[in-house]
């Protein structure tokens, strides 16, 4: 082998290599950051029941007994996660969302009985729309975010086909549905999940997180109708790899759907629910409603309208330059001999004065509209702040924007912005100053369209960009026990009839989603690498067995 300086000459790598290499690297970093997590977590777990016994005064007999339970436990769970986890392990009972690129279905886990939503993606419509980053955001987050404001994840696993993650079932819905069965909410209704909705935003927020994507359609109902934060695929702020660019600038050009902008409010409100149901039917390439997370899966594609044409002025004549009169050359003196007098020179006229250049008057440019680009993985932009639409940097108060917008609509009946097109609503956002405005038909109170007034405004005069503790003191929220909010009843309860209830979900036809990979299919194989560290199992869902919450068993044949 040829040596240069004592070492051997680098040999190229092939890209089969390359990616070998990167898949080794990759799986050696997840084996040892997987064990000090686990470490830190179980430290956790032993320093919660530490507190949680001294909370009770237990006796230390009684202690001794608890911390031997709980090391059982620890040990149940290292031996389960070892345990391949998949399909087979659970019954799917029911389709209960569907999108562009999966579905979530009720199932069963059949060993403990216990209740889940599983969300299905296709890694072929992952890799291919490049999503991959989405998906891994999400699960990385719901791994992080153990709130009680934050759906909980219990599994994530994968096949040859599909990414799975497992995650507690939801009966009350999506705040999306409770609109659409109701006109409008009343202020103490709104009051209760407004503030509710505050506290699940603030707790991704002390995570370090940005949702990005607060709408109605990502605030769940457990079953006793409190809230709770879904789908954050479109979440950044934890890693490099979850950020990727999802919006393009947008024109600033005035809104120009004033046909809409001019109906009243109650018919507007019966316009933005048609076209809301026709949303959430559509299958093809958007993201149909679901009360259990699909939304970072949605595709709305918006064909983009022709520019219109502009007529270019014609370009304004020139005038042809005024001709200058060139100086007569002096001729050269004739010699003569002496003493023939030398003649006199010929005078040479004095040069035309050049007539200053006539100011040729230059037409304003004309401006030429930009068509607003299709757009995808943003859906309705209803409840997108400005900010985010034009690129120029953001942070955590574009989420206190959204909140606004969905207080509006709870109140007036449908969002500020909503127009009979997407482009009309960008257009009304970007003019937010010209359109945020209150129907007088429909009354609310001073206080709750200030606090609205003050979620919808510019970011550096936002209420909330001090502190949540700035809201949290608005006169809107003067009654709310915010320590103890979520032990209260909800504002509007949801009844529970049996296991397998849905009613608070649309109805889906099956699909094949789950057969078999057929040999005609392309392998993924080669690009799993990209998949690596998604299996999670968390500790709650693999220790407690065997117990089936009442709300569940309750009507159940």
């Amino acid at each position: 082998m040829a040596m240069t300086g004592g070492t051997a000459a680098a040999l190229p790598m092939s890209n089969h290599t390359r990616e070998r290499v990167t898949v080794a690297k990759l799986t050696l970093e997840n084996f040892y950051s997987t064990l000090l997590t686990q470490h830190e977590e179980r430290e956790m777990r032993q320093k919660k029941l530490e507190k949680a016994m001294d909370e009770e005064g237990l006796p230390d007999e009684e202690k001794v007994t608890r911390r031997s339970q709980h090391a059982r436990k620890e040990t149940e769970f290292l031996r389960l996660k070892r345990t391949r986890l998949g399909l087979d392990d659970f019954e799917s009972l029911k389709v209960i969302g569907r999108g562009a690129f999966g579905e979530v279905r009720l199932v069963q886990k059949k060993d403990t009985g216990h209740i889940y939503a599983m969300k299905i993606l296709r890694k072929a419509d992952m890799l291919e729309k490049e999503q991959v980053a989405h998906i891994r955001a999400e699960r990385d987050i719901l791994v992080e975010a153990d709130s009680a404001w934050v759906v909980k994840m219990f599994y994530s696993f994968q096949d040859k086909r599909n990414l799975y993650l497992i995650m507690e079932f939801l009966p009350g819905g999506d705040m999306m549905t409770l609109l659409m069965k109701k006109d409008t909410l009343s202020e103490e209704a709104t009051q209760f999940y407004i503030a509710e909705t505050v506290l699940a935003i603030d707790s991704i927020h002390q995570l370090g997180f940005i949702h990005r994507d607060i709408k109605p359609d990502n605030l769940l109902l457990d079953s006793r109708g409190h809230v709770k934060l879904s789908d954050f695929g479109l979440c950044t702020g934890l890693k490099k790899a979850h950020r990727t660019e999802f919006y393009r600038n947008l024109t600033h050009n005035p809104p120009s759907d004033f046909s809409f902008q001019n109906m009243n409010s109650k018919r507007k409100a019966e316009t933005w629910k048609k076209n809301r149901r026709q949303l959430v039917r559509l299958t093809s390439g958007v993201r149909v409603r679901s009360g259990s997370g699909l939304d970072q899966d949605q595709v709305l594609t918006v064909p983009v309208p022709a520019p219109i044409p502009v007529p270019i002025p014609a370009p304004v004549p020139i005038p042809a330059p005024v001709p200058i009169p060139v100086p007569i050359p002096v001729p050269a003196p004739i010699p003569v001999p002496i003493p023939v007098p030398i003649p006199a020179p010929v005078p040479i006229p004095a040069p035309v004065p050049i007539p200053a250049p006539v100011p040729i008057p230059v037409p304003a440019p004309v401006p030429i509209p930009v068509p607003i680009p299709a757009y995808s993985t943003v859906g309705t932009p209803d409840y997108i702040a400005p900010e985010v639409f034009m690129q120029t940097g953001y942070n955590k108060l574009c989420d206190w924007w959204s909140l606004g917008v969905i207080m509006y609509e709870m109140l007036i009946g449908y969002p500020p912005f909503c127009s009979e097109t997407p482009q009309e609503t960008y257009r009304k956002v970007m003019n937010w100053k010209e359109t945020l405005v209150f129907p007088p038909e429909v009354p609310i109170s001073e206080r709750a369209k200030d606090l609205i007034l003050r979620y919808c405004t510019d970011a550096e005069n936002r209420i909330g960009a001090a502190n949540v503790e700035e809201i949290k003191s608005h006169q809107f929220f003067e009654s709310v026990d915010w320590e103890h909010i979520r032990e209260r009843p909800a504002a509007i309860s949801i009844e529970i009839k049996s296991i397998d209830d849905t009613s608070n979900f649309d109805d889906f036809p099956e699909s094949d989603i789950l057969q078999p990979a057929s040999a005609t299919e392309p392998d993924f194989k080669a690009k799993d690498w990209v998949f690596l560290n998604y299996t999670y199992k968390r500790f709650e869902g693999l220790t407690q067995r065997g117990t089936i919450p009442t709300y569940m068993k309750a009507g159940k044949a």
